[in-house]
């Protein structure tokens, strides 16, 4: 493989045998998954720290504000597989959430979200 850099624009020339190319690729879509992934981790940390929520409480929240339009609700089992937690950690979180009034209990185990 041979890398070229232009110094005066800082762009790259790579020669490269297509197996290299492929492995290349691979790597920029690894470090761009990493920066995507640390970007989506600080809004939703800002997100549930302007909410007065934990993290975990708001990606629930969120998780019913994508779903409002389910007639019953959510369950607890469809959050707990989308956010891959345990039924009875999305219960409790859900429980959480009704008593701070971001979410209302509509059957046993059927939650709908309220934005205050």
């Amino acid at each position: 493989m041979k890398v070229t850099v232009n110094p005066t624009t800082g762009a790259m020339e790579f020669e490269a045998t297509p197996e290299e190319a492929v492995a290349l690729m691979q790597i920029q879509a690894e470090v761009s998954g990493a920066k995507e992934t640390s970007v989506e981790k600080a809004a939703v940390a800002a997100a549930a720290d302007s909410a007065g929520l934990t993290q975990a409480q708001y990606l629930v929240w969120d998780y019913m504000v994508q779903h409002e339009n389910s007639p019953d609700g959510v369950t607890c089992a469809a959050i707990a597989r989308n956010l891959r937690i345990t039924n009875m950690a999305a219960s409790s979180r859900c429980q959480a959430l009704v008593g701070r009034g971001f979410a209302q209990r509509i059957s046993r185990g059927r939650y709908r979200a309220v934005c205050p």
